[in-house]
């Protein structure tokens, strides 16, 4: 076996091990989308919450169904982003409501104070969740 051969075999275990490496460290590609799924349900909630509250503060009630502050947010708030079904809503009252999502991983504890925990969904478990919220901030 010749040196050229050899180094050729030796980068490409190289290469091989840093990209089995890579995926063990950062995750799958599919566990990053699910990630970033799973964020963006955390935010169409938060957008739904606040939109939810400024209509409480306007109308001294929640509204008895999500779409009717559509006017208030963007309809793609509404929908779960890889099943395009509608997030859950109930209200609960007049001062607090259901908001409902199914979400694909575990939502990591934050890592470093002060990182906002005034929403209950924000450090959800997998799977069907709802989560009860007040009308009020």
């Amino acid at each position: 076996m010749n040196l050229d051969r050899v180094l050729a075999v030796g980068v490409g275990m190289a290469v091989g091990v840093a990209v089995v490496a890579g995926l063990f460290v950062l995750g799958s590609p599919g566990d990053e989308r699910s990630r970033l799924l799973d964020a963006r349900r955390v935010e169409d909630l938060s957008a739904l919450t606040f939109a939810v509250r400024r209509h409480h503060a306007r109308e001294g009630a929640v509204p008895d169904r999500i779409e009717d502050i559509l006017g208030d947010l963007e309809s793609d708030w509404l929908r779960d982003p890889r099943s395009g079904d509608t997030y859950g809503y109930r209200p609960l009252g007049v001062d607090s409501f259901e908001l409902c999502a199914t979400f694909e991983r575990q939502a990591e504890p934050p890592h470093r104070p002060g990182m906002r925990s005034d929403e209950p969904f924000r450090y959800h478990a997998a799977g069907p969740q709802c989560f009860r919220i007040p009308a009020s901030d």
